[in-house]
C-alpha cells in the first residue's frame, strides 16, 4: 500500500484469461468491485 492508501493490483495470465472469458455484464460488476471510484 502506498502512504496515501492506494494500492495496485494485476491479473496472473490465467486470471485474465478466464476474466476474458466471461461475459460483458460480468465482467463490469467484477471491475467495479475493485475499481469501486471508477465506477460511478
Amino acid at each position: 500500500m502506498t502512504s496515501e492508501g492506494n494500492w495496485t493490483w494485476a491479473f496472473t495470465s490465467q486470471a485474465a484469461e478466464q476474466f476474458d472469458k466471461l461475459d460483458p455484464h460480468i465482467q463490469d460488476r467484477i471491475v467495479s468491485k475493485l475499481l469501486p471510484n471508477l465506477a460511478k
